[in-house]
C-alpha cells in the first residue's frame, strides 16, 4: 500500500509516544467501525449492572469490561498503526 493511499497518519516520537490521526473519509469510517462494537459492549454492560444487585457480579462484569476494552484498544492501535503513514518527529 502506497503512503498516499493509507487512511491514517502516525506522528511517531518514540515507542510509547505517538499520535494516530485519520487522514481521509476512509480513516474516519474505519475508526467508527472499530468503535461501534465497543459501544454495544458498553450498553450490554450497563444492562447487566442494572439487572444484578450482587456486588460479585458487578465486580466481575466491571473487571471483564475493562480487560476487553484494553484488549480492543490494543488491537485497534496495532491495526491503525499498520495502516498509517509513519512520520518521525524529532
Amino acid at each position: 500500500m502506497r503512503d498516499e493511499d493509507k487512511p491514517f497518519v502516525c506522528y511517531y516520537r518514540s515507542w510509547w509516544n505517538f499520535n494516530i490521526l485519520p487522514r481521509k473519509l476512509s480513516g474516519w469510517l474505519a475508526m467508527l467501525l472499530w468503535s461501534l462494537p465497543s459501544f454495544a459492549l458498553f450498553l450490554c454492560y450497563s444492562e447487566l449492572i442494572q439487572l444484578h444487585t450482587s456486588n460479585a457480579v458487578k465486580w466481575l462484569a466491571t473487571t471483564g469490561l475493562v480487560l476487553v476494552f484494553l484488549l480492543w484498544q490494543w488491537a485497534m492501535i496495532r491495526w491503525m498503526k499498520a495502516k498509517s503513514q509513519m512520520i518521525k518527529v524529532d
